[in-house]
């Protein structure tokens, strides 16, 4: 299996840094905190880049970030000790399951960046305050059928967005 080389590293930098960060952020709920741990995993994982597999780094990257982030989270601010586990292909369901979860939340998270504002504003109290109809068309000073129509044009456009990454 190939090592991880400078290439490979800048490249998996840059595909995985922003999913990693709201990764991370999404357990500590703190922007700053999230950037740090996200970097300190890639730091550490540069130091050892020549004990590296380029197909197993990313679910190596997704368990450190989420260990570091809890660590942090718990006030401990260390990264893990433990070596580096030669065959990490055989890394259990739970780390895959997460690594999953995380690309889905980030591609929902870019399609909803590439809705108007109105509509994301509209998504967001429907779905994420738990507005109802009328209270979402009362907030936004609209009609039932107007709050309707956006959520259903919304969903069809986030459904096509998200069809079209996972091709």
């Amino acid at each position: 299996m190939p090592t991880l080389t400078e290439t490979s590293f800048e490249e998996i930098f840059r595909q995985l840094y922003e999913p990693l960060y709201y990764y991370a952020y999404d357990i500590l709920g703190d922007s700053d905190l999230a950037k740090d741990v996200v970097s300190d995993v890639f730091a550490s994982v540069w130091q050892r880049h020549n004990e590296m597999e380029v197909s197993t780094i990313k679910n190596y990257l997704y368990v450190c970030v989420h260990n570091h982030a809890i660590d942090k989270a718990k006030g401990k601010g260390s990264l893990p000790t433990a070596p580096i586990n030669d065959n990490l292909s055989n890394m259990d369901d739970d780390a895959e399951a997460i690594v999953n979860e995380q690309e889905q939340i980030y591609a929902l998270q870019h399609a909803l960046q590439q809705l108007s504002p109105n509509s994301r504003k509209i998504l967001t109290a429907r779905y994420e305050q738990g507005m109802s109809i009328q209270e979402t068309a009362k907030a936004f000073d609209m009609s039932i059928d107007g709050v309707k129509k956006s959520v259903y044009r919304s969903l069809k456009m986030l459904r096509a967005l998200l069809r079209v990454k996972k091709e």
